[in-house]
């Protein structure tokens, strides 16, 4: 119990270290940014009050669930050592994701294309205020960590898995509904989270790695 307290230490610190360190990051003079069209095209036919709100809570709420939910039902489950790995999947991402953002600072869609509705600043005006840095849009992390949360997840049943998949499916769609990310941010993200949990599982069958990490699988 005290060793799975600890990992979950570990994951609110590296929440703060997120919330920090791309504050410290420049703005770039010349942020890059894609095409765009995408955002435009669901933009342009599917944009209503209601489903603007239902956007929302899936980008915010649903993120919320996927990252946290995910630690806290493997703490239900005892399973310190898919939480350890849980942990550290999430820790590289966000590391190299943070390394990606001050070498390639990207403009989102909402910020760089013409037409594009910024969504949370018309409905809430809080857009930037509770964003760390505005030229993260590659990768999306939101993408990244989301689906190193439901790969963790296959393990324990179809129900719970299949779940984790429509949530995951739902809040692609909204970062690119929302104008926050272009479909490169996607295949970005994706990119990433497989790194990072190839990377770790490597990792575990290495000496140095049996040394880290306790006994388990991924």
């Amino acid at each position: 119990m005290r060793k799975i307290l600890k990992l979950l230490l570990l994951l609110a610190i590296a929440t703060a270290i997120y919330e920090i360190v791309p504050r410290m990051l420049p703005s770039p003079v010349n942020p890059h940014s894609f095409g765009g069209e995408d955002v435009l095209f669901l933009q342009d036919r599917l944009s209503s009050r209601y489903f603007d709100i239902f956007m929302l809570l899936v980008y915010s709420l649903g993120y919320i669930m996927m990252i946290y939910g995910t630690g806290i039902y493997i703490f239900l489950k005892r399973d310190a050592p898919r939480l350890e790995r849980y942990l550290a999947v999430f820790i590289f991402v966000q590391s190299i994701s943070m390394l990606t953002w001050w070498l390639f600072p990207v403009a989102p869609p909402r910020m760089a294309v013409n037409g594009v509705r910024d969504v949370r600043r018309e409905m809430f005006g809080i857009s930037e205020v509770a964003n760390p840095y505005p030229y993260g849009a590659f990768p999306s992390l939101h993408v990244a960590n989301s689906l190193s949360a439901t790969l963790f997840v296959r393990s324990y049943g179809r129900r719970i898995f299949a779940v984790w998949v429509i949530v995951f499916i739902l809040l692609t769609f909204s970062t690119i509904y929302l104008g926050e990310h272009y479909w490169q941010d996607i295949v970005g993200g994706m990119g990433y989270s497989l790194a990072g949990y190839l990377a770790v599982k490597f990792l575990t069958k290495t000496n140095l790695g049996k040394k880290i990490f306790e006994p388990g699988e991924m």
